[in-house]
């Protein structure tokens, strides 16, 4: 499992926000050049631009991530349950991030859900009590982000801009067939039936996400009687 940790301006632990991702190697076992090569796929998804991209992926990121400190890339075997095992076996820098794409931000808990899911084929959507399909279905929340991603939206009610969609297009395809030419298998990692699924689709929407962990806690608050 691949853990990109954000530092914030703020500088606080609390402030932080991560992004994982689940990864198979298929030779062996890996080396620490294996990782570097994992690395540098990591670096290109969030500061590279390719073909016809408008932005790199960190532009989107908000304005409250640090553009000082590197992200730090850790990365981890994983326990049955998914758990990550002990203490990272590699450890890296990022490259600092691009400034961000305006100088307002969205509301710290609004992301987008950039989703992947495994072959489908044959697994159905339900089966009893059972959800198969959500055991090859995953993905992660990018943000928080600047306002460079709203469009205008219909009815004034603002959506995840179309440029914005296609350089996620763009970056996760790059992820997922550079990493996979160093041995590397984007996947997702199913609890229920303790395997990893090979990614093969990617899927963002226009409509934004809410991680209400990443909101800022409240610093005061306002008490009134109502009439009886």
């Amino acid at each position: 499992m691949t853990a990109v940790t954000f530092e914030s301006q703020s500088g606080l632990p609390g402030d932080r926000c991560v992004h994982t991702m689940a990864w198979r190697f298929e030779v062996g076992q890996p080396l620490t050049a294996n990782f570097d090569d994992l690395q540098a796929q990591l670096v290109g998804f969030y500061t590279a631009t390719s073909g016809v991209q408008n932005n790199a992926m960190g532009v989107y990121l908000s304005g409250r991530l640090s553009r000082d400190m590197p992200p730090v890339l850790d990365i981890y075997k994983c326990q049955p349950t998914g758990t990550p095992l002990g203490s990272p076996v590699y450890t890296s820098d990022l490259l600092v991030l691009p400034e961000p794409g305006a100088a307002s931000n969205l509301p710290a808990e609004v992301a987008v859900r950039l989703s992947v899911n495994a072959d489908l084929t044959g697994i159905p959507e339900e089966d009893g009590t059972e959800r198969p399909r959500g055991s090859r279905r995953g993905g992660f929340y990018f943000g928080p982000l600047s306002a460079v991603i709203a469009d205008g939206g219909a009815d004034d009610e603002p959506g995840v801009d179309s440029s914005f969609r296609l350089d996620a297009k763009i970056a996760m395809q790059d992820l997922h067939e550079n990493a996979g030419l160093a041995g590397w298998t984007w996947s997702i990692w199913s609890r229920d039936d303790n395997e990893l699924y090979a990614v093969v689709n990617g899927r963002i929407d226009n409509a934004f996400d809410t991680q209400k962990r990443r909101g800022p806690k409240p610093t005061n608050g306002t008490v009134f009687p109502l009439p009886a």
